[in-house]
Order: structure tokens, then C-alpha cells, then sequence
């Protein structure tokens, strides 16, 4: 019983199963037993009829030949002579084919019929006699017929006789021992069964107080793991209940270590983890709650939450809580909240309802650094916007002015120190324009005029603005226009194109080819830039367009770059409502795609 439950099953089977065959192969014997008893019977009243037929037979030439008055009256031509002669051959030859696997008999009957042919020689030999010389002759007549009556007594030979006999005795045996090996049979089967209901009634009760023994044990384990009582010892055995057994031990371990953590979690969470009743009333409370709004636990348990929201957010703290009870994904929620000392505190609602348990449950996550970095980012915008763009218009305005020689008059290197001026405060305008559009983007602020746009003449603007950056670098720019119209906001469309144009222009070799093209897919007009630059590493392309990010070793910190053109983009073409992705191959060049939606939806139809 210490092996596994499998082996147990097997044994309880295949036990009373093995009894089962061995009781099978014994009928079989015994039923072997009896078809070879009675095979032998009928072989032996075989035999004992054949050996009688030739008695019968031998007899009845006698009788029918007893005299020489009878003899000289035979004919080999009778019939009755040709029967007689016909019937002991066939007497014979059926003694000897049942003796076949029986020498002694074969013997026997080989003799028989060898007296048997000598009597019937003679007797055709005596008939000569008579019919040669007649009775002149009778001295030798009568010893031939001396003879005949010899050989025909010696036809049924006492060894012969006596085989008959003990042919016939067996054959009268057999139903005695049929009957004997049918009573073995029976009490066998008798025997066996009563013994395999025995030993089945006891293997099932071993069987099932060893299972059902434990299984008693486990189920008192799932009640106390239940009721947080200490579990009974670990059952010890390989078998699988034993193994589930010290498996469901590791899981209450594992549990009581994942409660405990959760409670250290809990107790030390940064954030305040709260459940509500139905009405809103707090249940239970982290110590969280004394950091981010100043209130003792205890003090908090049995309130209602919305009672520390401020008045302008109370309809939205409640309109939420009902929606999360009807939904199963509900965006957080940004409240305000008064603290203990009736200060301010902007936090982040993250609840769900628990059908099950009829309550709420809470996460709030103070949120109130974050506002105060966005009010500070909100600052460093406006001073961007007014302290820092207006100085450097002014400046580049004024660096125009000496670069077209009015006003002042420079040497060559002083020129050459002028170009260079303008252009760094040209990079920085870009720069903060750059940075005023994604902050409008991640504001939501930015508005597109949407427009049909015919992406030949989008294709020729493009090639207006970047052609002379080509030509500079000494790429080659082809545009593939196609009668597509697009519905998009021309301005930002076109600054998304120049944009990746500009780049594929920027990293591309002198005397490489920029392609683009567009095609129409599936609602949307897909518009593709392909160079024949470096490539895109691998572990880029999926950061490509984040901010400020740039492919290494490149030329861009040489060519200058902010970072920020690729990221705008993105946000662009999403505003759009379409996608933008790269596909690169080191030293085989890029190819960046985007889509905007076709104008042909946009656009009422004919009819």
C-alpha cells in the first residue's frame, strides 16, 4: 500500500484478474482433458468394432466354407466369395489406418491379415484341386483344408482378441472419467469463485479505507486552511493522494506567506487601498490614509469617502463609482480631496466592484507632485513662448538684416561666423516650435483643417521645399505622384512628408536615390519614403519615433537634429487617424510609411 494510487488500481484489477485467468486456463485443461478422454473412447469402440467386424467376417467364411462338399461347390467368380474377400480387405485396411499411433495393435492386425490372405490362398488353391482332379486327389485335398481351417482360426489371434477387448473396456471407461474431470471442473469453479469474492471483498476494503482515509484527511485540511487552524500532518507515501496532500501543505504555506505579504503590502503600500460598502462607507483602510490625507485609520473606518471630496468634483466622485459598478473597464478618475487639515490634495481614483462581495474597492494614488510638475512644465512653456521666442526672433531678424549687409559690413571669416549664428538660432527656434507642438499635441490643443488634398500637388509642394537640401547634398529626390486625394490638414501633412523626406535626404550618401510614392489600401492613402542610407538598427526600430531619439552613429549630430521631428510626426498622422511604421535593412536603406484616411469616404457620392 506504499506504492502510488496507480499501482493500487492495478493491483485491486488485476489481482482477482490474474485469478480469473488462471481459473480459465484450468477449465481449459480440464475441457482439454475431456475432448482427449472422449477422443480415445471413440478411438477404442472404433478399433473394438473393426477388430469385430473382422471376427464377424472371419466366422462367417467358415460357416459358409465349413465342408469340402461346400468348397467344391465355390467359385471365385460368386459374389458371396468376391463380398467375403472385399469385406475382410476392408476390415483390414480400416484396422490398420485406426491403428496408425498404436504399433502393438498395428502388429496384431498385420498378422490377422496375413493368416487371412494364407486361408484365402489356400482356399482358391483347394477349389483348383477339385476342379483339376477331382476327388482323386483327396489325401492333399484334406490337407489344404486342414490349413484353411488353421489359418482361419488364426485369424482372430488371442493378442488380437484381447486388444478388442481392452478397446471395448476403454471405451465403456470414458463416461466415468468425463463425469470426473466434469465434477473437477465444477468444484475448480466453485472454489476459485468463492475465493476471488473473498479476496476482491478484501482488497476493496483495504482499498477503500486507504483512500477514503485520506481523502477524510485532505477535506479536514480544506477546513482548516479555511478556518485558519493548523493543518494534520503531512501524509507520507508516494502514492497521488499523498503527493496532493503535501502539495495542498506547500500551497497553505505559500498562501500564509502571500497573505502575509499581502498584509506587510498593504500595511505599507503608498498609496491609500480602501474597500467601500454599497453606500459608500469606508470598510477597511490602509495606513496610507494618514500620510495622504492626514486621518487616522480608525477615523476613517465607517465614513463616507465622499464626504472628503470637494464640492466641483463631488457629481463626478459619484457618477464614477456608479459606472464602475456597471462596467468592467472604467478610465481613473482625477478628484480633489480635502485632507485632514483642510488642505487641498489632487489624487487618482482606480476602483472596481466586486459582485461577489458587494462592496468597492479602491486605490488612490496622490497625484499631487505630478500636477505640481505640470503647473511648473505649464511655466517653463510660457517663459519658452514669451521669454525665449521673442529674444530670438528678434535675433534672427537682426542676423538677417547683416547677412543682406545692412547696417554693418563683415570680412569673409566674419561672414562665415554670421552663417553660423543664424543657423544655431535657427536650430533653436525649431527647437522650441518643436517643443510648443508637442506640448499642444499631448494637451490635446492642436486643431487639423481637414481638406481634400490632392497627393500630386502634396507631392509637388514636398519637392518645392526640399529640393535645394537634395541638390546640396547631392541626392537624388523622385516623387511618384498617383491620382489619389487624401482628407488631411495640408500644412501639418506636408510638415510630416518634409520632415521624413529631410531625414532620408539627411543620412543618405551623395549620389543615392529618396523615393517616394503613394498608394491606395483598404479606405486608406498609404504615402512611402524609401532611401538608400546606413539603415536603422534593429533594437531601434520599435523607439524610433519617441522623443528625442536618434539613430547612433549616424550623421545627425553633425547634420543637427532635435529629436522631436519623428515624434511630432507620429502624433500628426494619429490625429489623422492613421498609422506610421519603418521597415530597415542594415546597409540597404529605410523605408517609412504612413497612412491618412482617403478622401473618397469623405466626399458624398455622384448620387
Amino acid at each position: 500500500m506504499r506504492g502510488s494510487l496507480t499501482l493500487k488500481v492495478l493491483a485491486f484489477v488485476l489481482i482477482p484478474l490474474a485469478i480469473q485467468c488462471a481459473l480459465l486456463a484450468s477449465l481449459a485443461k480440464l475441457q482439454s482433458e475431456a475432448e482427449a478422454e472422449l477422443k480415445r473412447s471413440m478411438h477404442a469402440r472404433d478399433i473394438s468394432d473393426a477388430i469385430n467386424k473382422i471376427t464377424r467376417d472371419a466366422y462367417d467364411t467358415i460357416a459358409t466354407y465349413g465342408g469340402l462338399s461346400s468348397v467344391s461347390e465355390l467359385s471365385t467368380d460368386d459374389p458371396i466369395f468376391k463380398d467375403l474377400f472385399e469385406r475382410l480387405k476392408r476390415d483390414y485396411d480400416e484396422l490398420k489406418a485406426l491403428a496408425t499411433d498404436d504399433p502393438a495393435i498395428l502388429a496384431a492386425a498385420t498378422k490377422s491379415e496375413m493368416e487371412a490372405k494364407s486361408a484365402l490362398n489356400s482356399l482358391i488353391e483347394l477349389k483348383r484341386s477339385f476342379d483339376l482332379k477331382g476327388e482323386s486327389d483327396r489325401a492333399y485335398q484334406k490337407v489344404l483344408w486342414k490349413r484353411i481351417r488353421a489359418s482361419l482360426k488364426q485369424v482372430v489371434r488371442e493378442e488380437l482378441a484381447y486388444v478388442g477387448e481392452e478397446q471395448k473396456h476403454l471405451a465403456e471407461k470414458s463416461p466415468q472419467i468425463q463425469a470426473e474431470l466434469r465434477l473437477k471442473a465444477q468444484n475448480l469453479l466453485i472454489f476459485t469463485g468463492a475465493f476471488d469474492v473473498f479476496l476482491a471483498l478484501v482488497l476493496a476494503s483495504i482499498f477503500v479505507r486507504n483512500i477514503v482515509g485520506k481523502l477524510n484527511r485532505m477535506t479536514d485540511n480544506a477546513y482548516m486552511l479555511a478556518s485558519n487552524l493548523p493543518l494534520n500532518p503531512v501524509l507520507q507515501g508516494t502514492d497521488e493522494i499523498s503527493r496532493l496532500d503535501q502539495t495542498f501543505h506547500k500551497m497553505a504555506a505559500e498562501l500564509k506567506a502571500a497573505s502575509k505579504r499581502e498584509t506587510a503590502t498593504f500595511a505599507n503600500a503608498r498609496d491609500i487601498i480602501l474597500s467601500l460598502e454599497e453606500s459608500g462607507r469606508v470598510m477597511a483602510i490602509n495606513p496610507a490614509c494618514e500620510r495622504i490625507l492626514r486621518m487616522r485609520q480608525q477615523d476613517m473606518v465607517g465614513r463616507f469617502l465622499v464626504d472628503l471630496v470637494v464640492p466641483n468634483d463631488l457629481s463626478k466622485a459619484l457618477d464614477y463609482l456608479q459606472m464602475i459598478r456597471s462596467a468592467p473597464h472604467v478610465p481613473d478618475l482625477e478628484v480633489q480631496m480635502r485632507d485632514g487639515d483642510s488642505n487641498m490634495v489632487h489624487v487618482l481614483w482606480s476602483g472596481q466592484w466586486s459582485q461577489e462581495e458587494n462592496s468597492f474597492f479602491l486605490v488612490i494614488h496622490d497625484i499631487s507632485d505630478r500636477k505640481q510638475a505640470e503647473e511648473l512644465k505649464r511655466e517653463v512653456i510660457s517663459m519658452i513662448t514669451h521669454d525665449l521666442r521673442t529674444p530670438l526672433s528678434t535675433i534672427n531678424s537682426i542676423l538677417d538684416l547683416f547677412n543682406q549687409g545692412h547696417h554693418a559690413k563683415f570680412e569673409a571669416k566674419g561672414l562665415d561666423l554670421l552663417k553660423v549664428a543664424a543657423r544655431n538660432a535657427q536650430r533653436m527656434m525649431v527647437l522650441i516650435n518643436d517643443l510648443l507642438d508637442i506640448e499642444k499635441i499631448s494637451a490635446g490643443s492642436m486643431q487639423l483643417e481637414l481638406e481634400p488634398l490632392s497627393i500630386e500637388k502634396f507631392f509637388a509642394d514636398c519637392r518645392d521645399a526640399t529640393w535645394s537640401f537634395a541638390e546640396e547634398t547631392g541626392v537624388q529626390l523622385v516623387f511618384l505622384p498617383m491620382p489619389l486625394t487624401v482628407m488631411a490638414d495640408h500644412q501639418q501633412l506636408e510638415r510630416v512628408l518634409s520632415n521624413i523626406v529631410s531625414n532620408a535626404i539627411k543620412f543618405s550618401e551623395k549620389g543615392c536615390k529618396v523615393t517616394v510614392e503613394a498608394r491606395q489600401q483598404d479606405g486608406f492613402v498609404e504615402i512611402s519614403v524609401k532611401d538608400e542610407g546606413p539603415g536603422i538598427q534593429p533594437e531601434m526600430l520599435e523607439t524610433i519615433f519617441d522623443k528625442f531619439q536618434q539613430a547612433p552613429n549616424t550623421s545627425a549630430k553633425v547634420k543637427g537634429g532635435s529629436g522631436l521631428g519623428l515624434a511630432i510626426s507620429k502624433s500628426i498622422v494619429e490625429l489623422h487617424g492613421g498609422k506610421i511604421w519603418v521597415r530597415s535593412e542594415i546597409g540597404r536603406g529605410s523605408t517609412f510609411t504612413f497612412s491618412v484616411p482617403s478622401a473618397v469616404d469623405w466626399l458624398p457620392s455622384d448620387d
